[in-house]
C-alpha cells in the first residue's frame, strides 16, 4: 500500500491547471494501490490520448483496473456513461462512439456548437483575456460513393485555438450512411 510520504511528494512537478472543485492534494495525488483506479480526474486544455480514461471507453474499451461496481469521478460528472464497465462487460455498451475522436480534455468536450458561440479565454495568454466569435458560416458537405451526390449535415467536431498564432481551426465532419446492397456482383 502506497502512502502520501511528504519526502516523495516535496518538489513533485505538478500540473500547471487544476480543476478548482477538485483541488490536488498529497492525499489524492497518490494512490492506495493503482488497481482501484483514479482518485482525480485529469484536467487540462492538451491533448487527451485515446488510451486514457474515459476516452478509451468510447471505443468499448474500459480499463482493465476499474472494478464493475465502482463509480469513477468521470462518471459522476457525467463524462461516461452510468456503470459501463459493468455494461461494457456485459457488451451492453456501443463498440464506438464518435466521441472517442474527440481529443480534447474532457472537461473541454462540450456538447455540439454551432459556430457562432462566443469565446472568452481568461489568463491564457500575455494579454490577459481574449474574447472572439466563432464564424456562423456553416460549410457544405456533398458525398459521392458512386450512387450520385448525398449532401451531408454538417456538424462542428473540432475547434481548436492557438492563442500563439491568434488562430480559430474549425474541423466540421458530416455522416452518411452506407446501406450495402443486398446479393452478390457476377
Amino acid at each position: 500500500m502506497l502512502r502520501p510520504i511528504p519526502e516523495l511528494i516535496e518538489g513533485m512537478k505538478l500540473p500547471n491547471l487544476e480543476d478548482p472543485e477538485q483541488l490536488l492534494s498529497p492525499k489524492n495525488l497518490v494512490m492506495d494501490e493503482p488497481i482501484t483506479g483514479i482518485n482525480t480526474a485529469c484536467t487540462g486544455i492538451g491533448w487527451f490520448g485515446r488510451q486514457w480514461y474515459p476516452r478509451c471507453c468510447f471505443a468499448g474499451s474500459p480499463p482493465g483496473y476499474l472494478h464493475r461496481d465502482q463509480v469513477t469521478k468521470e462518471e459522476s460528472m457525467g463524462l461516461i456513461w452510468k456503470d459501463h464497465v459493468l455494461r461494457a462487460k456485459q457488451f451492453k455498451i456501443p463498440s464506438f462512439d464518435c466521441r472517442f475522436n474527440n481529443g480534447a480534455s474532457p472537461g473541454l468536450a462540450l456538447p455540439y456548437l454551432k459556430g457562432d458561440e462566443s469565446i472568452t479565454l481568461f489568463n491564457l495568454t500575455l494579454a490577459g483575456t481574449i474574447t472572439f466569435h466563432l464564424p456562423n458560416e456553416i460549410p457544405r458537405i456533398m458525398m459521392d460513393i458512386g450512387r450520385g451526390e448525398n449532401t451531408l449535415s454538417p456538424v462542428l467536431q473540432t475547434v481548436c485555438i492557438r492563442t500563439r498564432q491568434m488562430q480559430v481551426d474549425l474541423v466540421w465532419r458530416g455522416v452518411h450512411e452506407y446501406r450495402q446492397s443486398s446479393g452478390f456482383r457476377k
